[in-house]
This record gives C-alpha cells, structure tokens and sequence, in this order.
C-alpha cells in the first residue's frame, strides 16, 4: 500500500482548498479504515514530505488558491517562531557553550 499517493488521492479527491480541510485525526482514521497500518506520528512524518499538502488550524488540504498557500504558510510560521525564539534564548542563556552555528530561515 503506497500510503502517500493514497494521502494524496483522498486529498486531492475531497479535500482542496482550506475550507474543505480534514482533521488529522479523520485522515488517520480514514487511512485505518482503508487498511493501513499506521499511527498519527507515521503519519505526520509523510504528510511532512509532501509539500504540496497544506495544512492549518482545520487539518489538511490541497491549495486551490494562492490565499490558501499564503495561509498555510503563515500557520506555519506562527509555530516556527516560537521555536526559533527558544533558541535565541538558550543561546543566551549559555554563551559560554555557543558556538557561533548560525540558523538561516526567512520569516
């Protein structure tokens, strides 16, 4: 069972556009029902593969529009930048330890 193109073809089929967004949850279930073995970790890792599969607060879905991909990927820089802020911080906190290894991300 080719689980990414299932992903993809359930997606594509039912799911474009973030108003037509799948929970996680409803996809792994989905996926369950169809005989996949399979838990919601190794499921987030292939999602994370695919980069034609958006997601957002709603779950997962397939761009129909430019807004869609914009907002994907605000969704996901509203998680990256508390992260990354975290580093700052521990960097801060251990100078000491710091060893000058520079993180390059656009936001």
């Amino acid at each position: 069972m080719n689980l990414p193109r299932l992903i993809l073809k359930k997606l594509r089929e039912e799911h474009v556009g973030r108003d037509n967004a799948i929970k996680r949850e409803h996809l792994l279930s989905w996926l369950q029902d169809q005989g996949a073995t399979i838990d919601d970790r190794a499921m987030r890792a292939i999602v994370e593969t695919m980069p034609v599969i958006c997601s957002c607060e709603r779950g997962y879905f397939i761009a129909d529009k430019p807004e869609d991909v914009e907002y994907s990927i605000l969704y996901i820089k509203k998680k990256a930048i508390p992260l990354l802020k975290k580093i700052r911080d521990k960097k801060q906190a251990y100078p000491q330890f710091y060893t000058g290894e520079q993180l390059e991300l656009e936001i």
